[in-house]
């Protein structure tokens, strides 16, 4: 998008274009404007201290893995795990918003404590709040499962077909050279065979799949991704996170649903919240939160609903690293801010409310 900010990169006028000054509302997400009127707000200020001010009222960064937290090679780019803990040490909630499930968000994320962090996981099949209690989980209809498994019998040199239940993978045929590609490239757990596989008249697919992927080579996704949404249409959710990869989750189902409940959960809304990511399934979270970012190495139309655009996956320090340092100094310098503010006298004229520990109640009105 034209007018998004990028950011890692000086100019005269400092940090650039600011986010839009409305808030979210307390309710459940919904989609944005177009990205067309949204850039017209973006383009409000083009100062540095109204870009600290917004930047400084985000208490929650969410981010993707995969494209953006992770580099080429599927590891955290250097200084993400420190400035996500400098984050954290001035009030900030970093929350890991994957197509991922948590056993293979664990396998990439070597020195992160998952059990203790906020995430989102398989793009809001499963939701974690703080000190790993489990808010949501979501399947995919079994009727819905047994289609694609059908539709994926009658085109076995087309893709793959794998299904996530928790942190357990299942493939029809491990000889598929598709099928394993999620373990050999994106370095998920190895799957199992499911017993029988393709040779037996009805495949014995779980009882319980919170997520189902279509893998196939990318030259194929043009043929492959809308015969997947025609069959899912009306019956579930699906996205494209990757070249290679449709993911095929419970109905209404994405990562801004997902983010929603964890945020709710821990007493904040869209409103105080950013989000990061690159690809289509990054889409709906995105277009929920205040402060909208995409990753230089973002598909278009990712980059297209984002307030500010970062340095690539590639780059050193990555985008995500180069945002957590502003979100931690902008949030630091409010925090200052408002703790040296003098307190607002109580209106005139109306019962002041305060703490009453004899037979009064808390918050009786003296």
């Amino acid at each position: 998008m034209g007018n998004a900010q990028t950011l890692g990169k000086k100019s005269k006028s400092g940090i650039g274009a600011a986010p839009p000054d409305d808030s979210h509302p307390g309710g459940a997400p919904t989609s944005r404007r177009p990205a067309s009127a949204r850039a017209s707000e973006m383009v409000r200020t083009n100062s540095m201290t109204s870009s600290h001010g917004i930047l400084g009222t985000v208490r929650l960064l969410a981010s993707d893995l995969d494209g953006t937290l992770l580099d080429p090679h599927h590891k955290p780019g250097p200084g993400t795990l420190e400035a996500i803990r400098a984050f954290e040490a001035v009030g900030g909630v970093f929350a890991v918003c994957t197509g991922r499930d948590k056993g293979s968000a664990a396998g990439v994320l070597e020195g992160f404590d998952l059990d203790k962090m906020p995430g989102v996981y398989m793009n809001g099949t499963i939701i974690q709040g703080a000190g790993g209690v489990v808010l949501h989980s979501a399947i995919v209809p079994q009727a819905l499962c047994k289609e694609v498994t059908e539709w994926g019998r009658a085109n076995r040199h087309l893709a793959a077909i794998l299904f996530v239940d928790g942190d357990t993978h299942y493939v029809m045929d491990k000889s598929e050279e598709w099928a394993m590609y999620m373990h050999k490239v994106l370095l998920d757990p190895e799957p199992l065979e499911l017993e029988g596989g393709w040779s037996a008249a009805e495949p014995k697919i779980p009882g319980h799949v919170n997520l189902m992927r279509v893998i196939c080579p990318p030259e194929n996704m043009a043929t492959v991704k809308p015969q997947i949404q025609a069959l899912v249409h009306g019956q579930a959710n699906c996205a494209q996170s990757l070249p290679t990869t449709i993911d095929i989750m419970a109905p209404n189902t994405n990562k801004a649903t997902g983010l929603h409940i964890l945020l709710k959960s821990l007493g904040l809304s869209e409103a105080r919240a950013a989000a990061i990511g690159d690809s289509e399934n990054d889409l709906e979270m995105l277009q929920s939160v205040r402060v909208a970012c995409a990753m230089g190495n973002a598909a278009q139309r990712t980059k297209a609903v984002a307030h500010f655009i970062l340095p690539k996956n590639s780059e050193n320090p990555p985008g995500v690293v180069h945002l957590l340092h502003l979100f931690t100094k902008s949030l630091a310098r409010n925090t200052r801010e408002e703790a040296s503010a003098p307190a607002p006298p109580p209106p005139k004229g109306e019962p002041v409310r305060v703490a009453c520990f004899g037979g009064g109640a808390w918050g009786s009105p003296v």
